[in-house]
């Protein structure tokens, strides 16, 4: 089992989940209601992860958690 801080740390992608035939990040509100758990920031190797509860958005049904790791993050606003 791959914990979730070595996610973030590690190079390797994990295990993926099965897909989804669209992308949350492009379509406007798919996010909406999610709860934002944690969320670290590694300006050394230019890394951020957001570890959300994905158990109340409105618009994504088939999962409880989601992890989104950025990687070669330049800056962020």
């Amino acid at each position: 089992m791959t914990s979730v801080e070595a996610l973030f740390t590690t190079a390797e992608n994990g295990t993926p989940a099965d897909p989804i035939d669209w992308d949350p990040l492009r379509e406007p509100d798919a996010l909406q209601e999610v709860g934002l758990l944690d969320c670290r920031v590694c300006p050394l190797t230019g890394r951020a992860g957001l570890l959300l509860d994905m158990c109340s958005a409105l618009q994504y049904r088939t999962g409880n958690a989601a992890l989104l790791v950025v990687r070669g993050l330049r800056s962020f606003h």
